[in-house]
């Protein structure tokens, strides 16, 4: 009988020992991933990147008739073997940007339209390549490393130099980038894009931080213009 008890006392030790064992290598997995994560880093500057001042205007529903304007940026470094990029600047109030109605012009009056967006996209573009950048938006940019692209096709240019097409693999993982003190600071790290591009990742976040940042502004200003 004593020899049982004893032989159940042993299993019953060595189990809370292979246990705490598991529970350190667990622990040092989760940290050792944490730690590869935060690790990681874009050190391109973003006067670098912003050198060419040229941005693409976009916009943010928020009501039927409503939208906010923003910037945003693609990054290609792929022939440095650099990667690739997509960089957002979202105005942190209506002194950079305004919410405006874009869908009052009908479609003969696009240069009425057009002429709206070029003053948008102007303001914006000044205060984007001030050093103050960062006063007037949340800049984020989303990155996939050129060790997660492959080439797909290509074509040759006029100097005969191929140049190959290239695409991300369906599970790279994305970094998000947020500058921070002129500093690009990792804010997120997706391992598994799951075909998302990161295009659409920065699409994805501009729409969710400015409808919360606008959206009830923009009911405001459209129930108080209809009353």
């Amino acid at each position: 009988m004593n020899k049982i008890l004893l032989a159940i006392m042993v299993g019953l030790t060595l189990c809370q020992s292979n246990q705490k064992d598991g529970e350190t290598q667990d622990s040092v997995r989760s940290e050792s991933t944490v730690n590869d994560s935060v690790s990681i880093h874009f050190d391109v500057s973003y006067k670098t990147m912003t050198k060419s001042g040229e941005f693409t205007p976009k916009a943010v529903p928020l009501t039927d008739s409503l939208e906010m304007n923003y910037l945003s940026k693609g990054y290609n470094a792929v022939y440095e073997n650099g990667g690739l990029g997509f960089m957002i600047l979202l105005p942190k109030d209506t002194t950079v940007s305004r919410i405006c109605n874009t869908k009052k012009f009908s479609h003969i009056q696009w240069r009425l339209h057009n002429e709206l967006i070029r003053k948008i996209k102007s303001g914006m573009t000044e205060k984007a390549l001030s050093d103050e950048v960062e006063v007037y938006f949340d800049v984020f940019f989303y990155y996939i490393r050129q060790e997660h692209l492959y080439a797909d096709g290509g074509a040759v240019g006029d100097d005969g130099i191929e140049r190959p097409d290239w695409g991300p693999e369906d599970n790279a993982p994305v970094e998000e980038y947020k500058l921070k003190d002129g500093k690009w600071v990792l804010s997120k790290y997706i391992p598994d894009r799951r075909r998302k591009s990161n295009l659409q990742f920065g699409l994805d976040k501009a729409k969710e931080i400015l409808k919360a940042r606008f959206g009830k502004m923009a009911e405001d200003m459209e129930r108080d213009k209809t009353n």
